[in-house]
């Protein structure tokens, strides 16, 4: 599944989309580099291995962006029982409050 995203998302361009691909789901699906869900990667990680990253900080536009929605969301949970807000594509929104 991650191979086939990135072969026709990332790299559907590239004339080696379907090399590049492979080795980085390869990559990312090694149970030392990605056992467990909190493992972090960093950029410079997933740069070397070939995925196409922008920086935030390079980025002021979406870096504004990004900061007023994480913001907005903390701003929410700590004025709510809120412990989960999900919104879709298609501005489908769910909150899960536990009580």
């Amino acid at each position: 599944m991650v191979r086939t995203w990135l072969e026709t998302g990332m790299f559907k361009d590239d004339e080696d989309a379907e090399d590049k691909a492979r080795n980085i789901a390869e990559w990312l699906g090694t149970h030392a580099n990605s056992a467990m869900h909190n493992r972090h990667i960093s950029a410079k990680d997933a740069k070397a291995h070939g995925l196409k990253i922008v920086d935030l900080e390079d980025d002021n536009v979406l870096q504004d962006c990004v900061l007023t929605i994480h913001h907005a969301y903390m701003a929410s949970f700590e004025r709510s029982q809120a412990k989960k807000m999900i919104e879709n594509s298609n501005q489908k929104s769910w909150v899960r409050i536990v009580r």
